[in-house]
């Protein structure tokens, strides 16, 4: 960077920091410098040439603008020299140099019109009531100290830990503060910074990355801030062991209904969903019967032998016990030895009915625990059919839409058990 000044006379200057990629840097405290005379044929390292020298004060940062100012002393803007070069270096910035070719400034007063001018400019300085004026008392719209120190000001109408409602004159564009840094200089919260992840100018909406600790509300005062970008949040290794487990496809492997050799991989699932899964993969096969009995040849590997029109109660769960004995009972043949009343056409005719009826799926709700057959065959074909998910916290069954979730259950897994709580209603 380039710039004009007086020879030997003391001077402000001011300039923007950056780091190595070009974003502006802040926060950086008190920058010291060092500087060196830069002749037109002799440069810093030439013969007689003291070479760079620490300059006599300090640079500061202007209001968390990235934008440093400090003031030369006139001995380090020497008449004899046409140039002098500062250079600046901080930890994560891009060293700064700057280039002053020293000079001499005039001014044409005689046109100006209006008051007089109260105190006048001392050549090589900046009047006091320019320089000395606190930030944050540009608050003139459309001025350039308004413009310099934020891009809004003002208070909010309404705010929260992870949201917050700017005053009616904010921008009408959506996404015109993000990625931006808003900082809470009064009021509720007041200290407090965000980082804004969107923003709707209909609403004058503002959403954070993260949320703070105490909640904004009608009170709290923010400025934008233009010399800040953010960007989104690191996922934290939680959510992205949660993320991981969620999104591959799970696969059941040997096609049986038992939990571990030729059934449901035990490293594949947890134990709510083996369980689930095991009653499935039994209940939706198709099974043959031999003279009134389920013949034990058509059965996968590990499902005990249903003999003599029983079940073994030691090889399913009650659900699927109370639905394989009614199977195993209606696919075989009876012998009926007395009807009284009711004829056997009569048996048979209500029996084709009953399976040939169609019935809806059950709704949103909590299971019963003392239901009917064809509400709970309904929620075991729900269950089947429908879509389901499963997570390290949750597993849900959603409706016909695949939207809606009509049934949910907790989950949790401490390493040694995995725990499925009762399934409630959803969503």
């Amino acid at each position: 960077m380039e710039l004009w000044r007086p020879a030997a006379q003391p001077t402000f200057i001011s300039f923007p920091l950056a780091d190595a990629t070009g974003f502006a840097l802040s926060g950086k405290g008190a920058l010291t410098g060092t500087w060196c005379a830069w002749g037109d044929t002799a440069g810093p390292n030439a013969a007689g040439n003291p070479g760079f020298r620490s300059l006599s004060n300090a640079f500061t940062e202007i209001s968390n603008t990235a934008v440093y100012a400090g003031q030369l002393a006139a001995t380090e803007l020497p008449a004899a020299s046409p140039y002098v070069m500062c250079r600046f270096v901080a930890a994560g910035a891009a060293t700064q140099y700057l280039l002053i070719r020293t000079s001499s400034v005039y001014a044409n007063v005689t046109g100006i019109q209006g008051t007089n001018i109260a105190t006048p400019v001392v050549a090589g300085t900046m009047p006091t009531d320019v320089m000395d004026t606190l930030l944050s008392a540009h608050t003139v719209a459309g001025s350039f100290g308004e413009r310099l120190g934020t891009i809004r000001r003002n208070t909010m109408q309404s705010g929260s830990t992870t949201y917050c409602t700017l005053d009616a004159g904010a921008s009408a564009v959506n996404d015109f503060y993000t990625n931006r840094m808003l900082y809470c200089t009064g009021g509720t919260g007041a200290g407090q910074v965000a980082g804004i992840s969107s923003y709707t100018g209909s609403s004058k909406g503002a959403s954070f990355y993260a949320a703070v600790a105490t909640a904004f509300d009608s009170t709290s005062i923010f400025e934008i801030l233009p010399s800040a970008a953010f960007g989104p949040a690191i996922p934290t290794a939680a959510e992205i062991v949660n993320l991981t487990w969620a999104t591959p496809s799970r696969t059941i492997t040997g096609g049986g209904s038992t939990v571990g050799a030729g059934g449901i991989d035990d490293s594949t699932f947890t134990n709510g969903a083996k369980a689930l899964l095991a009653n499935l993969a039994w209940a939706t096969a198709a099974r043959t019967t031999t003279g009134g009995t389920i013949d034990t040849v058509t059965l996968v590997t590990g499902v005990a032998a249903l003999n003599a029109n029983s079940i073994d109660d030691g090889s399913f769960k009650p659900g699927a016990r109370q639905l394989l004995a009614n199977l195993a009972w209606a696919t075989a043949t009876k012998q009926v030895t007395s009807l009284s009343s009711t004829s056997a056409s009569d048996v048979t005719s209500a029996v084709n009915a009953a399976f040939a009826s169609t019935y809806a799926e059950p709704g949103q709700g909590a299971p019963a625990a003392t239901a009917s057959l064809a509400a709970k065959i309904g929620y075991l074909y729900k269950a089947w059919r429908n879509k389901l998910t499963q997570t390290n916290t949750s597993y849900r069954v959603y409706g016909d839409d695949e939207t809606t979730v009509d049934q949910k259950a907790t989950f949790s897994d401490d390493g040694t058990t995995a725990t499925k709580g009762e399934v409630g209603s959803g969503p």
